[in-house]
């Protein structure tokens, strides 16, 4: 569990009290008290009048894309670059909220962006066009693909459309949420 202290009670005076409550501590941090309790303690443990708030321990991150990858059939299709249908002489379009720093699109990546706003890009050209450098299971759609990424509130890769048209096919992917 990870709880909080009221402010102004440090996190080592909220880890006495949940001590005297009946937890474990395992961790103290500057904003934070790691702890175990058995679940009969729980009640107790809420009632520590130096406890704000507190939650069970997130599960460890899982990398995106997998999940989103062996759930269609692309990988039928894919046998990797170089081999099957892979992407490559393809430039997808792609509107997103900043840049996108992975060794998947090395050499592979037109960025026309003016704004530097999020970290989304990189589960999303990942889907599309991540190479599975450093985990072959996390391949995109089209691992061979060029990738040009835009300012998604501008809706430029949109209108820019038409000039890709000499230089070869482009795909859309609209994100939305």
């Amino acid at each position: 569990m990870l709880g909080v202290p009221f402010p102004g009670l440090s996190t080592e005076y909220l880890a006495g009290q949940l001590t005297l409550s009946g937890a474990t501590v395992t961790t103290i941090s500057e904003r934070l008290v790691g702890y175990a309790v058995p679940v009969d303690g729980l009640e107790q443990i809420l009632a520590c009048p130096a406890l704000l708030f507190t939650q069970g321990v997130p599960p460890r991150p899982v990398a995106e894309g997998f999940i989103g990858r062996s759930s269609t059939r692309v990988s039928i299709l894919n046998a990797g670059v170089g081999g099957g249908y892979d992407g490559d002489g393809i430039n997808i379009a792609i509107g997103e909220d900043g840049r996108i720093q992975h060794l998947d699109f090395h050499g592979r990546k037109v960025e026309h962006l003016t704004f530097d706003t999020g970290s989304h890009g990189e589960m999303t050209a990942g889907m599309a066009g991540g190479a599975g450098n450093i985990d072959p299971s996390g391949a995109g759609a089209a691992p061979g693909a060029t990738l040009h990424i835009f300012d998604v509130n501008t809706n430029q890769h949109l209108d820019i459309a038409p000039a890709f048209a000499v230089i070869g096919h482009i795909y859309h992917i609209y994100v939305l949420w």
